[in-house]
Order: structure tokens, then sequence, then C-alpha cells
């Protein structure tokens, strides 16, 4: 009988990360890509792509860029978000 996601997510849960996010991350780098394209699909993984883009390394980064077709701008304007949101003044 074949796992569920769910089930295959839980095996890259070793320090015990309960984001799933972070466990889809680690099997876009570590598992096999056709199993993770077809776990959770194109749109899914784009989202995780674009905003943990930092997180992959230069291998995977363009890898996961051609298959999920993946546009210079989406990794900038994401990027770009992401540092306004962290680019705030405390309120004394």
């Amino acid at each position: 009988m074949e796992k569920s996601s769910k089930e295959k997510e839980l095996s890259w849960a070793w320090d015990k990360a309960e984001d799933r996010d972070t466990l889809i991350l680690r099997r876009m780098l570590y598992d096999n890509p056709k199993d993770v394209l077809k776990d959770y699909g194109v749109e899914k993984l784009k989202k995780i792509f674009v905003e943990k883009y930092r997180q992959f390394d230069r291998r995977n980064r363009n890898f996961w860029k051609l298959i999920l077709k993946v546009k210079d701008g989406e990794v900038e304007q994401s990027a770009e978000r992401s540092l306004r949101g962290s680019d705030r003044l405390w309120n004394y």
C-alpha cells in the first residue's frame, strides 16, 4: 500500500518540524521530484518555491525554477515583499 503525502512528509521531520511547508521544502530538496510533483501539484510547489527561494541551493533552485516555470520577476517580487515586511520601525 502506498503512503499518503502526509505520511511521506513525516519521514522528513527528523527535527520534529511540524510546519507543512518546511516538510514539503525538504521533499523538494531531497526526495524524488516526480513523487513530489505528483503529491502536491505545480501551484502548491510554486508557492513554496517562491516563498522559500533562498533556502534552495543553486542546483535545486535552477531545477525547480525550470520545472515550475517560475519567472525571475516572481522571485524578485516575493523578496521585496519579504524585505518590506521586516523593515518596520519599533513603536516606542
